[in-house]
């Protein structure tokens, strides 16, 4: 403040203030700073009038918050070396509240250099410091709804120094918030990647982007610990544009726990794999070893069996003749289903479809089994619905699900029982063919069961009849290859129908 200003009257300081907000007032500059006048205006502040409070004694010491007096004194004493100073301060109202001033003094000498008067000015900030305590309390809250977080959170300024630093932060680096904040964000980054982690927080700064909004980017970083260990984590990293300035908001989470069950389960699954190439390269060796003898056995004893050579002898050996060569075919059909189950679980069973009369595959799979029905003394019914021709399909696969059902028919039926093979048009449009007998039946808890390989029941019924149990794995996957399904109907002691059902052609494969 210049010298006229200086020189005014403390009234005329008074009038010049009296129309605004600002309460003008002056004290001597005594160890009390007993007041000499203050402007009318006062009365807005503190409810007293200038006369009241000129009137009481030691005002400072009635009205001043006890908290406060203490630093205002020393701020007053401090005016005789400075010449002028400020500061906030509560006075006490007369309803007995207290309100927020701003006070600006300056300190008035003679010509002879003596202290003469202390002149100030007091605004009333108790709007602005409410203001204050309210955002100081959401500060208080949105950090603890940052600290609730399990992901480290870290925002940066535009010069990438670190202005906050979460308490998830601090256990993922290791580091204190207090020791974070104003440091450079390389610091929790690896020396390799800080260079291109500043050129792209730059571009992202200087990139376009809305008022109030935010744009991100995620993926994986490399973090630093304050032990200088490395460790894996994923990033979401944001952009918050107020005022002009941006600000960047990174939400990082540790990753190294997944890393390592990522690479466990890599490693597992790569064992499993080599564990069923092994299994394949295994089943396939021994299917040929088993094929080889098994050919030899088939091949010599239908020589025998039809004497080609001349006659046995004894009929004796002709029913043992006929012995090996059930047993070998047996064999052979164990090996051949063995392969079969490997190749549709390695994906290598490729379908070879074509047109083909459906009554003509039924035919051919009923009369190859014909010797098995009529042995048991089995009936057998075979039906087409009207219109049920042609299908589209592998007729060789077709053909095997039903002779892999019928058998099964065959060998749990016992002897007197009926076998029905009946084929018709599905309400989807495909076609199904149901093979139903009255047999044993399954238990309705043993259904699944017998529908996956190598799964035997506990029923002692079914375990006397032998079998590996891969005839009906064998069967449902062959028809879900053509886009099918197969369904199990049983009752115990009443027999079981089994459902193979075809899609329409426009839904099959080839």
């Amino acid at each position: 403040m210049d010298r006229s200003k200086r020189a005014l009257s403390v009234e005329g300081l008074n009038a010049l203030f009296a129309r605004g907000s600002a309460v003008v007032y002056a004290m001597e500059p005594l160890e009390s700073f007993p007041l000499v006048s203050i402007g009318e205006n006062i009365t807005k502040i503190i409810g007293l009038s200038a006369d009241e409070c000129l009137a009481t004694p030691d005002f400072w010491t009635q009205y001043l918050h006890p908290d406060d007096a203490p630093g205002v004194r020393v701020e007053w004493r401090n005016i005789f070396e400075d010449g002028e100073s400020a500061h906030e301060y509560r006075l006490k109202h007369k309803s007995g509240g207290w309100r927020w001033v701003r006070d600006e003094r300056m300190l008035q000498r003679d010509s002879a250099g003596k202290p003469t008067l202390v002149l100030g000015k007091l605004d009333d900030i108790t709007e602005h410091k409410d203001t204050e305590d309210r955002l100081r309390a959401l500060d208080a809250r949105f950090f603890e709804i940052l600290n609730l977080s399990h992901d480290a959170i870290i925002s940066v300024n535009i010069e990438q120094r670190i202005i906050l630093f979460n308490e998830a932060a601090e256990s993922t680096f290791g580091y204190r918030a207090d020791e974070m904040i104003g440091k450079s964000i390389d610091v929790i980054l690896p020396e390799r990647h800080r260079l291109a982690h500043r050129r792209y927080l730059r571009d992202f700064g200087n990139g376009q982007a809305e008022t109030r909004r935010m744009r991100s980017l995620r993926g994986e970083i490399v973090g630093v610990r304050k032990d200088g260990s490395e460790f894996p984590a994923e990033a979401s990293i944001s952009k918050v544009v107020a005022l002009d300035d941006p600000v960047f908001v990174a939400m990082v989470r540790d990753v190294s726990d997944r890393k390592l069950s990522d690479m466990a389960l890599q490693g597992a699954l790569s064992d499993a794999r080599q564990g069923d190439l092994a299994k394949q390269e295994f089943l396939a060796n021994m299917t040929h070893e088993f094929r080889t003898p098994l050919n030899a056995i088939l091949g010599f004893s239908s020589l025998i069996e039809r004497e080609m050579f001349g006659p046995l002898g004894n009929k004796r050996y002709n029913e043992y003749i006929r012995f090996i060569s059930s047993s070998g075919a047996h064999l052979m059909n164990l090996v051949d289903s063995v392969l079969n189950i490997s190749r549709i679980e390695t994906g290598d069973e490729a379908l070879q479809c074509s047109l083909f009369e459906v009554a003509a595959l039924i035919e051919e799979a009923v009369g190859e089994i014909s010797r098995d029905i009529s042995g048991k003394g089995l009936a057998i019914e075979v039906g087409v619905a009207d219109g049920v021709t042609q299908i589209r399909a592998d007729r060789m696969a077709l053909r095997q699900v039903l002779l892999n059902v019928l058998s099964n028919a065959v060998k749990f039926t016992p002897t007197g029982g009926k076998i029905t093979v009946f084929a018709n048009f599905e309400p989807t449009g495909g076609v199904g063919i149901s093979i139903a007998d009255t047999g044993i039946g399954i238990a309705a808890e043993n259904i699944k069961k017998v529908m996956a390989p190598f799964a035997q029941t506990n029923d002692a019924q079914h375990a006397s009849q032998g079998g590996i149990g891969l005839g009906l794995p064998i069967s449902r996957s062959l028809v879900e290859l053509h886009g099918g399904s197969i369904r199990i109907e049983s009752e115990l002691g009443a027999g079981t129908t089994v459902r193979i059902m075809l899609p329409p052609p426009s839904h099959q494969d080839g």
